[in-house]
């Protein structure tokens, strides 16, 4: 899943609460150690209490910039902050004014403000924390509903057509006896083994953990290529890089890319209408040999895959990595799969046309290993 928010927001959200919880320590201790020697109850409780509070805003801070934000902004626990020191400013206002009525006339009222600053800033960051986690938890369960969803889509979409025209030609060669059109159920189990698959791999991509290392690119791109049926297709890697990545869960983004590749670039992809198909087409035309490149992106950013085939209409380069969509009669699970890849590892995903027109996903937040 991509960061909700970017590294310069995090932070900034994690200097402003570590810088306010510096802050308030800085003074609560110049206070303790003005006070020490005279009433000790009321030092620990009007100095090293507040200092305790006060180091565990600026822990919050420090733990803001090391965490991934993938749910909420961290944004969101500098409003809690904010929101719990407004209060007791509130609470410590009034009961000054309650005093004053009273005929009593407080002593320090500035370091009893202050006070009460910095037990909301701890209290605020509290609910804070607690709200970051229930909707981190309530956004990981609606992304398994969602694949619950897909899945549920797929296997009453997908897998009924291959699975009735399986039925019925089994039906057809009981009835006649004439076997050959069983190479038809051949080729829709088939059909249904792939799909499977692909269901497969998206479901143990969407959670499991990545383990990155140092991989090559080159390397890691050809053995890819070894397993996809690539008929006239041709592979170039212009990069000679090392990365860190998890070599498993690269090597699928690889071979999903060069398949969805090879399947939509390797006929003309075009219906009557002109528009081209992409996803599964099976548009009668003269095949179109192409050429598949992956190289380093000049910014040295990250990586891409191009290829020279038909492309992908801009309209629907965002929904293509949407698990069940497809404008032809595919599963529509191939780049569902990259895209949980590449946000398993941080990176950021994006479609553009190539040089000769056909599709280009290009992949950022790559770390390389001679950028160590």
């Amino acid at each position: 899943m991509r960061p909700w928010a970017g590294e310069s927001a995090t932070r900034g959200a994690s200097a402003a609460v570590a810088g306010f919880g510096l802050v308030l320590a800085s003074v609560h201790a110049v206070h303790a150690a003005e006070e020490i020697g005279t009433n000790l109850p009321a030092v620990f409780y009007g100095s090293v209490l507040p200092f305790t509070v006060a180091v565990g805003v600026l822990a919050v801070g420090f733990w803001i910039d090391r965490r991934e934000w993938t749910a909420v902004s961290p944004w969101r626990l500098v409003g809690w902050c904010g929101a719990g020191v407004t209060v007791t400013l509130l609470l410590a206002a009034l009961l000054i004014q309650y005093q004053l009525a009273e005929g009593v006339v407080p002593a320090d009222r500035e370091f009893v403000g202050l006070m009460f600053v910095t037990y909301g800033a701890g209290v605020g960051l509290l609910v804070g924390v607690y709200d970051v986690r229930i909707r981190e938890a309530r956004a990981k369960f609606e992304r398994k509903t969602r694949r619950l969803d897909e899945f549920a889509n797929i296997v009453s979409h997908d897998l009924r057509n291959p699975l009735n025209v399986a039925q019925g030609y089994v039906e057809l060669a009981e009835e006649t006896g004439d076997t050959s059109e069983l190479t038809l159920v051949a080729d829709a189990h088939e059909r249904m083994d792939a799909i499977l698959a692909d269901m497969l791999a998206l479901a143990q991509s969407g959670e499991r953990a990545v383990s990155p290392t140092a991989v090559d690119l080159a390397d890691t791109a050809e053995e890819a290529w070894a397993m996809v049926p690539t008929d006239d297709a041709t592979l170039t890697v212009t990069a000679d890089v090392t990365l860190y990545a998890d070599p498993g869960r690269l090597k699928t983004l690889f071979e999903n890319l060069f398949r969805n590749s090879v399947e939509h670039g390797a006929t003309d992809g075009r219906t009557e209408s002109g528009d081209p198909v992409e996803d599964g087409s099976t548009a009668d035309a003269d095949p179109i040999p192409i050429d598949v490149t992956v190289g380093r992106l000049d910014d040295g950013a990250g990586f891409y895959v191009e290829d020279t085939g038909r492309g992908i209409p801009p309209a629907v380069r965002e929904r293509v990595f949407e698990a069940a969509f497809t404008t032809g009669g595919g599963s529509g699970l191939g780049l569902s799969i990259v895209r949980a890849a590449a946000d398993a590892h941080g990176w950021s995903h994006t479609i553009t046309e190539g040089e000769t027109g056909g599709a280009r996903f290009e992949f950022r937040n790559v770390t390389f290993v001679d950028a160590d």
